[in-house]
């Protein structure tokens, strides 16, 4: 018995010398355990449509990346931010919050590029700022780095081209972007609702009406209240220049219907 245990003890020196001289792991400080906290809970909220919740969480991951230097991090939870806001109609927040990234230069390029992408959709909301000079920052970016905004680039000058009375050019852009077969849903859907727009200021009410219905079956499947919003609001412009009594009532009333589940300044009027 004497034996063993000696053996046994031999056996285990080794063992316990090994454990001794291992370095042991890497322990993540308390603050970038927090920030990972709280971008994960950001982005819970967000998959959960709870947008106010998914706000103040990216508030709080952007103010604990400030006490770490961390000027990446403060980009990912100040962008995340400002597209939240721009979802609840919060302009004015959205733009004081895409301010910040323009001139400063800690920031990663990418970070500054995709805030000026939002900035140019915000002044086609109306919120002011140039959108063709935004837009033209973007795509300057986009054309030296691989980016993935491109087909969104395009359809904000889609956009810039009705905004312009140039509804052919912005037809052209729109279906040839909708044409794609890999395009996003959600951009897909951004075309062929401004294809339907420049159809109708052409006259083709038919192709209108087609367009506008398709953008309408992906914003369903989307679950996007607020491009539901923008349907239909154009679908009374169709409906009521093609005289279609009927179908301008039910497209009145289902924006109505909207419009008291989810109130805002893009109701108004409707």
């Amino acid at each position: 018995m004497k034996r063993v245990r000696s053996l046994l003890c031999l056996l285990l020196i080794p063992v316990l010398l090994a454990a001794c001289s291992s370095t042991p792991p890497p322990v993540t400080p308390a603050l970038r355990q927090e920030l990972a906290q709280h971008m994960l809970a950001a982005r819970a909220a967000e998959r959960q449509g709870r947008w106010l919740s998914a706000i103040a969480k990216w508030q709080s991951a952007q103010q604990t990346a400030q006490l770490l230097d961390d000027w990446a991090a403060q980009g990912t939870a100040r962008l995340s931010q400002a597209q939240l806001q721009m979802r609840i109609e919060g302009y004015a927040a959205a733009a004081k919050l895409l301010v910040e990234l323009q001139p400063n230069t800690l920031y990663p390029e990418e970070q500054q590029a995709m805030a000026a992408l939002l900035r140019a959709r915000l002044s086609l909301l109306g919120a002011g700022g140039d959108a063709a000079l935004e837009l033209a920052r973007a795509e300057a970016y986009c054309r030296s780095h691989a980016c993935s905004w491109q087909a969104a680039i395009t359809n904000l000058h889609a956009r810039l081209h009705l905004r312009a009375a140039e509804p052919v050019q912005a037809l052209a852009l729109a279906q040839d972007l909708a044409a794609h077969a890999e395009l996003a849903p959600a951009e897909r859907s951004h075309a062929l609702r401004t294809a339907a727009e420049a159809l109708l200021l052409l006259g083709r009410l038919a192709e209108a009406r087609s367009s506008l219905l398709a953008a309408l079956a992906i914003d369903r499947e989307l679950a996007e209240p607020r491009w539901l919003q923008d349907d239909y609001r154009l679908l009374i412009r169709i409906a009521e220049a093609e005289g279609d009594t009927a179908l301008a009532t039910e497209a009145r009333l289902r924006l109505g219907s909207l419009c008291a589940a989810l109130p805002g300044a893009a109701c108004a009027g409707s």
